[in-house]
């Protein structure tokens, strides 16, 4: 397994050099069978990998890998850029199983992160955040983003902004209906998600929406 991660870990991080290594194989294989679609599928191999080896590279370390923690030891903003934004390089450590630990790095194009979303979210330096790694091979990390502390802030806030959207509508009419029905299912809703320890402060906001209702509807 760790020398698949090892190859993987090529293909994920070094994209250009993985392509060349395909023509070049595309290119003797060529020479030695005389057709020319050798050179085709490792052109169309090597380009694909440029923008999915770290994609691959994440579904096996989740798959295969072992948990451990890792912390970024340093974040460098470069001059180059992905959709118009400067990439970072990292440097980070990570705890092996023996209490061993091994440095690494990864940029913003190179990052392993599992779930596979289209924004790319790493953790800030100095907080430590759950990984997975092949043992013999503990360089190659998959960060599982979703479970470090600012990716669970990160889903806590994309939870929360139904209820400030409708809580907005509600205060501006706490009379009108739809917007109390919006505000209580968004409610209820988030209570049902929400993994947050302290959830008293929304059940107690439900709670009075139910209050109010049954009044009313009594009265």
């Amino acid at each position: 397994m760790s020398i698949l991660s090892r190859i993987f870990y090529f293909f994920g991080h070094h994209g250009f050099l993985a392509f060349l290594l395909l023509m070049v194989i595309g290119i003797l294989i060529f020479i030695k069978r005389q057709n020319i679609l050798y050179v085709v599928l490792a052109f169309l191999m090597g380009m694909a990998n440029v923008f999915t080896g770290q994609f691959v590279n994440s579904l096996f370390l989740n798959a295969f890998g072992v948990r451990s923690t890792a912390v970024i030891t340093d974040a460098e903003e470069t001059s180059s850029q992905l959709n118009d934004q400067n990439i970072w390089e990292y440097q980070y450590i990570v705890k092996g199983l023996d209490g061993e630990y091994t440095k690494g790095s990864f940029s913003t194009t190179t990052a392993s992160l599992y779930p596979i979303e289209n924004e790319i979210h790493i953790p800030a330096p100095g907080k430590p955040f759950p990984v997975k790694f092949i043992r013999g091979y503990e360089r190659n990390i998959v960060v599982l983003s979703d479970e470090s502390v600012d990716g669970m802030q990160l889903k806590e806030n994309e939870l929360l902004k139904p209820v400030q959207k409708a809580k907005i509508q509600y205060e501006t009419d706490p009379n009108y209906q739809p917007f109390v029905e919006e505000y209580r299912q968004a409610l209820t809703k988030y209570l049902k998600l929400s993994q947050q320890p302290n959830l008293d402060r929304y059940r107690k906001e439900l709670q009075k929406l139910d209050h109010t209702e049954a009044t009313s509807t009594t009265l």
